[in-house]
């Protein structure tokens, strides 16, 4: 995925953080033939290229112009053993309408000992895919279909107030180091997919995380969750569960407001106030993202 918004240097931030290329800014105007697409990568059916295992399939993704020239926009993981794979990667193009512009997508079935095999390939008209509300299946030319579906990635950026100072220093005076993980969930009840994390703020029981936060997977109607777990960093033990939040991708995104909410099964025993903010137009800062 190529991106043109900034990325600062993290080497100053005193915790991990998840970073991937962006689409540029929504700030930048742009023609109204022109749009920033994202999309995942879904498929059935799959044939294996060899007769002892399910396909370890992966994808590489390009876009073709009308003249052919090609250019990268990305390979997807490898599912190992699974001829309905889902994969996780989101992709980004810049359509331009009636352009004649191609997706094209070429499955390997990954050998650990020889050359990859090629298990299918297709070609998308990206003009087709925009006509159809970015929602295509496309048969594969050795059989089994992937499924090409358009994401809407949210921004959004994060404060807590009255986060409890957990840390004593030597029995000296109490400090909270608070820094966010950010996961994601198919249902409610669905695994934890994590897709960023935020920056340590040393020593701060009001944190305002200066990132903005973005989540590139969603779809509406698909019941995906987002859940935050605020933490304290320490340096010589585990980090403590200050408390956590779930929240309804579908009904944030419609609401589209500031969310205050009260975080809970922690040690901030339900006193801590967590502000989720909608970032529509981000200025140029950190983006943080999943892979």
């Amino acid at each position: 995925m190529k991106s043109t918004i900034l990325v600062l240097s993290l080497l100053s931030l005193a915790g991990p953080a998840f970073l991937l290329p962006q689409a540029p800014s929504s700030t930048t105007p742009k023609p109204a033939d022109t749009k920033n697409i994202t999309f995942v990568l879904s498929a059935s059916k799959i044939p294996s290229q060899d007769d002892y295992s399910e396909i370890d399939a992966f994808v590489k993704v390009s876009s073709v112009s009308k003249g052919g020239d090609k250019e990268r926009l990305g390979t997807t993981d490898t599912i190992r053993d699974d001829a309905s794979p889902e994969w996780n990667n989101v992709f980004w193009v810049e359509w331009r309408k009636g352009s004649g512009q191609k997706l094209e997508f070429i499955v390997k079935d990954h050998d650990v000992l020889d050359s990859d095999d090629e298990a299918g390939e297709g070609l998308l008209d990206l003009d087709e895919f925009v006509q159809k509300d970015q929602n295509v299946t496309l048969t594969l030319s050795k059989g089994g279909e992937l499924y090409i579906k358009g994401t809407q990635p949210i921004r959004f950026m994060l404060y807590a107030r009255n986060v409890p100072e957990l840390d004593r220093i030597n029995g000296g005076e109490a400090r909270g180091d608070p820094y966010v993980n950010l996961y994601w969930r198919k249902g409610k009840e669905g695994a934890n997919r994590q897709f960023a994390t935020s920056s340590v703020l040393d020593n701060d029981p009001s944190p305002d995380w200066p990132e903005v936060f973005e989540f590139d997977q969603y779809r509406k109607g698909t019941e995906q969750y987002l859940f935050f777990e605020v933490k304290d960093h320490d340096t010589l033990n585990a980090d403590e569960h200050v408390g956590s939040y779930l929240l309804e991708a579908d009904s944030y995104v419609k609401n589209n407001t500031k969310l205050v909410v009260s975080l809970t099964d922690g040690e901030g025993d339900g006193s801590v106030e967590f502000g989720i903010v909608p970032a529509q137009n981000p200025p140029p800062k950190i983006i943080v993202s999943a892979k």
